[in-house]
């Protein structure tokens, strides 16, 4: 059974406007000039409204010809078309980064990505092992993928599933629990329309009723200090694409490079500016486009372009090998299977070639 986002429903409108006579009903319309009124006694005369004559053969007695009135509507001014700038948007996820504050925007989202920080070693002596958080995101993603929900509700979801496990030792039985409680809350402050708490109560068979999801919810929206405002790492990937003149194709592959990070735990600690750097990188080299990356990455830091590059081909490298890694076991396939559709340009299913390349860059 396949799950749907609740959305409220359309009104509507035909019906009444058939009745207002806008879409072919009966329209009552009224003569431009008043029909002459003809009195009893006054030989045919008509009294009231002064009526043009068509001709000079009409006599008194016939009755006047109706006179049409038109009426001249005043010529409006077309709008002047919208013109894109340069750098035209790759895809509609990016159409507010305009080059006018695509500048800006990165010198805050750069700012604001150190406040964010998960600890390295946030899984060290916990009941939770690396290998039980990346089964649970794997999950994850497949809930994500079923209630079509925005790439950003995924990334905070991970997010919040972090700091979490890096403030509480969760029990292993409740590792599912503190999955969909992290995604409600991040649907809450990402969506228009979220997910209802049946929708998770179904997701995970009924393992937990409503009191419990509210209670967890609250328990891990405390652990985020109430502040989910982290810049992700797709938010700096459809910048870095933007201005590097990246194709969909790239993007796409770059996505598909930087959502795998997030199953990975080692990961969780590495700035999102940095993966997404590093995947627009590797992407860039397994298709060899060649594009100009110093140019994207260029308002990273303040004259120190070149140790940022370093730092994203460092992580690149990290995820080459950690993308081979699980090619080759087979298993967490939820983020290669949602990226081998066509709808995603087939970004997982790499040829044995571009396996190749990336097996250079690996470590």
């Amino acid at each position: 059974m396949e799950m749907r986002r609740s959305t409220r429903g359309m009104t509507a409108v035909d019906e009444n406007l058939r009745g207002l006579g806008r879409l072919g009903g009966p329209v009552k319309r009224t003569a431009a000039v008043a029909d002459a009124i003809v009195k009893p006694g006054m030989a045919g005369r008509p009294r009231g409204l002064a009526v043009r004559k068509t001709s000079t053969s009409n006599s008194i007695g016939q009755p006047p010809a109706k006179v049409q009135k038109t009426t001249v509507v005043p010529t409006r001014k077309q709008p002047e078309a919208m013109v894109r700038p340069k750098n035209a948007p790759i895809s509609k996820e990016c159409e507010m980064m305009t080059e006018d504050y695509v500048l800006d925007i990165n010198n805050y989202l750069f700012d604001a990505e150190d406040q964010y920080l998960v600890d390295e070693l946030f899984l060290s002596d916990k009941k939770v092992t690396a290998r039980m958080r990346s089964i649970l995101i794997d999950w994850i993603v497949q809930v994500h993928q079923r209630f079509h929900l925005l790439p950003e509700t995924l990334h905070l979801t991970v997010y919040i599933v972090d700091r979490y496990l890096e403030s509480a030792n969760v029990e292993k039985t409740d590792l599912q629990l503190v999955g969909v409680c992290s995604m409600l809350a991040a649907s809450k402050y990402e969506e228009t329309y979220c997910p209802e708490l049946k929708d998770f109560e179904f997701i995970t068979d009924n393992a937990f009723n409503k009191k419990q999801m509210l209670r967890m919810e609250v328990e891990v929206v405390k652990a985020t200090d109430f502040d989910m405002g982290r810049p992700h790492s797709i938010q700096f990937l459809r910048s870095f694409s933007q201005r590097a003149a990246a194709n969909a194709s790239i993007h796409c592959l770059a996505k598909y490079l930087a959502e795998m990070s997030l199953v990975d735990a080692s990961f969780s600690s590495i700035k999102g500016s940095l993966i997404a750097a590093g995947a627009l990188w590797l992407a860039d080299y397994i298709k060899g486009s060649d594009l100009d990356l110093r140019e994207a990455f260029k308002s990273a830091t303040t004259g120190a372009d070149l140790e940022f590059m370093k730092e994203a081909v460092k992580t690149g490298k990290m995820i080459a090998t950690y993308v081979l890694r699980v090619r080759r076991v087979g298993k967490l396939k939820a983020v290669t299977d949602k990226y081998s559709s066509a709808k995603m340009y087939s970004a997982s299913n790499l040829s044995v070639a571009e396996e190749a390349l990336m097996e250079k860059m690996a470590i």
